[in-house]
């Protein structure tokens, strides 16, 4: 498989990862309303939920929607 493809593939699942640790970090600091935090988490996982990706990059998807599973806990847990 050619380098470009593995990045693009790659690239698909691991965009969402800057907007996850950017809730985390409101989280944390507090400045964000947890609702505000939930509903972007939601439009995260809804985007997530429409991405296709090959057999072989499936695994890092999953693994994508496991941490959103856990930011989720995270900000239930804080409420």
């Amino acid at each position: 498989m050619p380098p470009i493809y593995g990045w693009r593939m790659a690239s698909r699942i691991y965009r969402w990862y800057d907007d996850l640790e950017r809730l985390e970090d409101d989280l944390a600091s507090g400045s964000v309303d947890r609702a505000a935090l939930a509903q972007e988490l939601e439009r995260i996982e809804k985007q997530v939920r429409q991405v296709s990706v090959p057999a072989s990059y499936a695994d890092r998807l999953y693994q994508l929607r496991q941490h959103i599973g856990l930011v989720r806990r995270r900000i239930a847990e804080e409420t």
